[in-house]
């Protein structure tokens, strides 16, 4: 009973701090200052910004992409196991300019 009490008073306590913290948050004159600014139209300046960013990134992903690699490692069991831990990720590989390569 004490157990399920505590829980209770927890909960309670958590419960009544959100209902507090909404009501603190979405006080009705930040609402107004928010809705009474435009919405950012396609041709902003900050969206063919984005556009612009989103074309130089797809750039860098089609030359890139020929070095992205994908690994997989199984290990033998651990000692009292029977199956192998298996294993897998992801890499780039890089080659530095001056740099000797090793093989």
């Amino acid at each position: 009973m004490n157990r399920f009490l505590k829980t209770l008073l927890l909960g309670g306590c958590a419960f009544s701090g959100g209902i507090a913290g909404t009501m603190l948050l979405n006080d009705a004159e930040r609402l107004k200052a928010q809705t009474s600014r435009p919405a950012p139209t396609a041709a902003s300046p900050t969206a063919m910004g984005a556009i612009a960013i989103g074309e130089r990134f797809e750039a860098v992903i089609r030359q890139m992409s020929p070095s992205v690699v994908s690994v997989e490692a199984v290990k033998p069991p651990a000692p009292g196991k029977t199956k192998p831990t298996e294993e897998s990720g992801s890499g780039v590989i890089l080659r530095l300019d001056g740099v000797p390569e090793s093989s």
